[in-house]
């Protein structure tokens, strides 16, 4: 039996971890492999999500407490954004004048890779190419095969206009790590847009760079969003969005719409289901507009589908995205979708036929929005809607596609 080793972060809520959650659901599930997983920070949200048959295994010679002490003292040393945002000015300029560990972040890490333990693999999979910690302790590990997962949208500043690019998208470092790149076998992009942008950057790499979109498990989103909820009453157009409360998923432009639709006295409610740094700036904003009404904030909710099921139309603003999963789940339940112009929506949408793509900014997103109010129209959508499409059939991430 081959042996696959997983290594991630954390299982905080987000779509990178539960796309592990769902990479290692089917590696179990198929038998063929000893899987283990090295899971760095524990206490995540998410944690009791680890499929049964998953080795949680310690990859180090020392005590993972211990680990996750010296990252933190490396972070603090080395880390940039870390010193900044704590105000450690002085320490930060001395990390500017160390250019060797801007270049090159893995570096900050080293004093970590002799504790790593040379215990052979067939496969390691690293969660994630923007993950420091993760893709520098995954290529340190003795295994045949070596490969990194790639969820973000990224590229330099100047060559936004290019590649039609949101100005939030902007990840310099990553460009970096080139080194660290070059020590996997294949660099699985979720995109056609990522492997475009990697294959851009690192042209040497094309052979290494493949397109494999996020697996999904139709019939278990269309059992859980079965379940009845009883927070979300009948009556006016309702709308729903499932993200992260932060910048990049664009809640705020979604607040500045439904504006623009209580202005044109449209009577709808739009609820706004997960949590995150900005939630508490946002609740506030909807306060000062009057928006109390039309705009609910639910929280976290283990399980999203049915509050998606229970509205009319499911809406993504994100300002960045490399492939929306949630738009992929919100298809399954058959839900007409408005969602802003983001990298990869143009892969899962057809505007005007299954779905509403408009301008990333809050007047275009509430017209959108109001042409769904004409019932007709809604429904045509909703019919439409389908999952996977012919483009996407033949890219959706299969164990048999990625292992021997």
């Amino acid at each position: 039996m081959k042996t696959i080793l997983v290594i991630e972060n954390d299982f905080c809520r987000g779509g990178r971890e539960k796309v592990t959650i769902d990479i290692l659901e089917m590696l179990v599930a198929c038998g063929k492999y000893k899987v283990d997983l090295c899971l760095i920070h524990e206490g995540g949200e998410w944690d009791n999500r680890i499929p049964k048959g998953v080795n949680l295994v310690n990859i180090f010679d020392l005590p993972m407490d211990v680990v996750r002490e010296k990252i933190c003292e490396c972070d603090q040393r080395y880390s940039l954004a870390v010193n900044l945002r704590k105000g450690y000015f002085f320490r930060s300029a001395k990390i500017m004048a160390m250019r060797k560990y801007r270049k090159n972040r893995a570096l900050r890490y080293r004093e970590l890779y002799s504790h790593v333990k040379q215990d052979h693999y067939d496969y390691v999979i690293a969660s994630s190419l923007t993950v420091v910690i993760v893709l520098a302790i995954a290529a340190q590990v003795n295994a045949d095969c070596k490969y990194v997962w790639w969820h973000n949208v990224f590229c330099k500043h100047s060559d936004r206009k290019k590649f039609g690019l949101d100005k939030n998208v902007t990840v310099n470092s990553i460009l970096h790590d080139v080194n660290l790149y070059s020590c996997f076998d294949k660099i699985i992009c979720v995109s056609d847009k990522v492997k475009e942008l990697f294959d851009y950057y690192f042209p040497y790499m094309q052979n290494k760079s493949v397109v494999m979109y996020n697996a999904i498990d139709e019939e278990k989103i269309k059992q859980l969003a079965d379940i009845k909820v009883n927070d979300i009453p009948n009556g006016k157009i309702k709308i729903a969005t499932v993200g992260r409360i932060s910048k990049e998923k664009g809640q705020q432009l979604a607040i500045e719409a439904a504006k623009i639709l209580k202005k044109h006295k449209k009577e709808f409610v739009w609820y706004f289901v997960g949590n995150g740094d900005l939630l508490i700036r946002l609740k506030r904003k909807v306060q000062k507009e009057h928006l109390e009404p039309y705009c609910i904030f639910l929280g976290a909710r283990d399980n999203p589908y049915p509050y998606i099921k229970a509205c009319d139309i499911y809406c993504q603003p994100s300002l960045t995205e490399a492939y929306c999963t949630t738009i992929n789940e919100a298809r399954i339940i058959g839900k007409a979708i408005v969602a802003t112009r983001f990298t990869g929506i143009v892969e899962q949408i057809e505007n005007e036929k299954n779905g509403l793509i408009c301008d990333t900014n809050a007047k275009m997103l509430a017209g959108s929005i109001e042409k769904l109010f004409d019932k007709n129209y809604l429904d045509k959508l909703s019919l439409n809607v389908e999952y996977p499409n012919e483009t996407e059939k033949g890219k959706i991430f299969s164990v048999e596609g990625v292992f021997d």
